[in-house]
């Protein structure tokens, strides 16, 4: 019988949702699986902060830790429950929603007594922001290194600490303190033993959670001496069995909590990165379903708002510390597409699509509802990603995807694929009236707002009849090239490329293509379709520049989720 999640709301269970982001959109098979565990492995020493409990989870709960393989919880009574959950959806149907089920384990420090406290409080703010109700904020809540639960047992102290997908309890036996004391009773395990390795292994519905073969050494002179060491068993609890060690020093004992069932949480894929220009933290955003993303607690956003949301996470440029993450969207599904550092500001702006009619940070924007369906969005943050500062929609009554982002100084340049004949703000645009007629057929679309995202200055289509999207795209003050894809045979102002001819054939041969528009989105300048997939060749032939600023957008059928939107919602 399943042990469910509990206390109360709180307890969630975070598998390592980023993991495989890095490595989805371009890895598969063997090599992708390799690179896959590669970063798994690099982030497996990220450093993950305990939370103060201030009324935003269970109240049972003082402080809590959501790891790349797990949630932590420290209740106020000194328990550790540790929070899992299994997928019973999928977030492969991008815009669908899945139901979980939830298994959880809680140590209970049999005899003993703890108060815990956080301790070594961590630079990282906390704040909550759920949806567009303002009254569901919260601010200025600390985070720990670690959380101490004090004297336990007469002589003997426990502190806790997560990192990557690990829970680290640290004992301290001083002088005089008698390691057999140590009891902690595990419940709602299936079985309790130790494995050959010396670990502790408890079984679950989902798997087998193992704790470490524990270490413990001895601090002499400076040096540390190693301690022998190995569990105890007696009946649902576990203890220590030491030897050979000197009953006049502190021995500290570290065993490591750790899943070794990595797979089963809902699906979660990586559509962006960034780097941050002046720091080189690494910024990754894409689409999760799962409700326990890690390090949201500190983010604008600290919980899903419904079916699939959108995520941004920060980490250091080393990939050891995932400083912040956020969810970002309303009560139905959402994605993010693509994302951009603001060159100067250091402001994180993200792209993507959702069909949430509450999508947070949308008051003031450019477009404040939703346009009908499916509706591009896009949406300012601080670096810290603590702060939602601005969002709008951006789309028309068809379906609407914003694929790519490029903020300057004074825009915020925006394009995608859209299946809107209203979309907005096309009139005065370089191509003022929808194309796509046939089976459906899309346009690509580029959009430019204010980089507050009050105002939408100016769209316009870009595509022919059959199917077009943008999703990349780059300023240049002089110069640039970028290279797509397409399926129209008339795409607009190929006359005078490279290339001024269709070359590919029906909805499963596509041809490049490369278009530059003038800044403010006017005029097409030149549009060049070299054949096949982008080369560097096809791209060096593109005509000689106008002067000034250019506007360079690339069109290609997105991986992953993307492909699913080819056809009209």
């Amino acid at each position: 019988m399943a042990s469910r999640a509990g206390p109360g709301r709180g307890l969630r269970f975070v598998w390592p949702l980023a993991l495989p982001l890095l490595a989805v959109s371009a890895a598969s098979g063997e090599v992708g699986r390799a690179a896959e565990e590669r970063v798994k492995e690099r982030l497996s020493g990220v450093r993950v902060p305990f939370i103060a409990n201030a009324g935003q989870t269970d109240p049972a709960v003082a402080y809590y830790a959501q790891t790349f393989a797990g949630t932590v919880f420290v209740t106020r009574g000194g328990a550790i429950v540790y929070s899992l959950s299994e997928a019973k959806g999928s977030a492969s149907a991008q815009l669908s929603s899945g139901k979980r089920l939830g298994w959880s384990l809680t140590e209970t420090l049999v005899g003993g007594s703890a108060s815990p406290i956080g301790s070594e409080r961590t630079s990282t703010g906390v704040s909550y922001f759920l949806g567009n109700d303002p009254s569901r904020c919260k601010s200025g809540l600390e985070t720990f290194e670690s959380v101490s639960l004090g004297e336990v047992w007469p002589g003997i102290s426990l502190a806790l600490r997560a990192h990557g997908r690990n829970v680290e309890k640290v004992f301290i036996v001083e002088p005089g303190g008698d390691s057999s004391r140590i009891r902690v009773r595990v419940d709602g395990g299936r079985s309790l033993r130790v494995n050959a390795s010396g670990a502790l292994a408890v079984g679950t519905g989902l798997g087998e959670v193992t704790f470490t073969p524990p270490l413990a050494v001895q601090e002499r002179l400076g040096v540390k001496h190693p301690v022998g060491v190995a569990y105890e068993l007696r009946g649902k609890e576990y203890g220590f069995r030491l030897s050979d060690y000197d009953p006049m020093l502190p021995v500290l004992i570290d065993p490591l909590q750790q899943a070794t069932y990595l797979g089963g949480s809902d699906d979660d894929v990586a559509f962006a990165l960034a780097i941050h220009p002046t720091s080189g933290d690494v910024y990754v955003a894409g689409l999760t379903a799962s409700t326990d993303f890690p390090g949201t607690t500190g983010g604008a956003q600290t919980t899903n708002g419904g079916g699939n949301d959108p995520f941004i996470a920060r980490l250091n440029a080393a990939l050891t510390t995932l400083t912040q993450a956020t969810y970002l969207g309303g009560s139905s599904g959402d994605a993010a597409s693509a994302l951009a550092i603001h060159p100067t500001s250091g402001d994180v702006y993200v792209a993507g699509f959702t069909t949430s009619t509450n999508f947070p940070g949308t008051t003031g924007g450019a477009q404040t509802t939703n346009g009908g369906g499916i509706d591009g969005f896009v949406a300012r943050l601080n670096a810290a990603l603590t702060t939602l500062t601005q969002a709008t929609y951006l789309g028309g009554s068809g379906g609407d995807y914003a694929l790519a982002i490029h903020p300057t100084s004074e825009n915020v340049y925006v394009a995608g694929q859209t299946f809107s004949a209203n979309f907005p703000g096309t009139i005065g645009g370089a191509q003022a009236t929808f194309g796509g007629s046939v089976n459906g057929g899309s346009n690509a679309f580029v959009a430019r707002l204010n980089t507050a995202l009050t105002t939408l200055s100016q769209a316009t289509y870009l595509g022919g009849s059959v199917g077009d999207l943008a999703d990349a795209m780059a300023v240049q003050p002089t110069s640039g090239d970028v290279a797509g894809q397409t399926l129209s045979a008339n795409f607009p102002g190929t006359t005078g490329g490279a290339q001024a001819t269709f070359v590919g054939s029906g909805e499963d041969v596509t041809d490049a293509f490369v278009a530059r528009l003038t800044a403010d989105l006017a005029a097409v300048s030149t549009t060049s379709t070299p054949t096949n997939t982008p080369t560097g060749s096809g791209a060096a032939s593109v005509p000689t520049l106008l002067p000034g600023p250019f506007l360079f957008l690339a069109l290609a059928l997105a991986s992953v989720a993307l492909l699913l939107m080819r056809k009209s919602p």
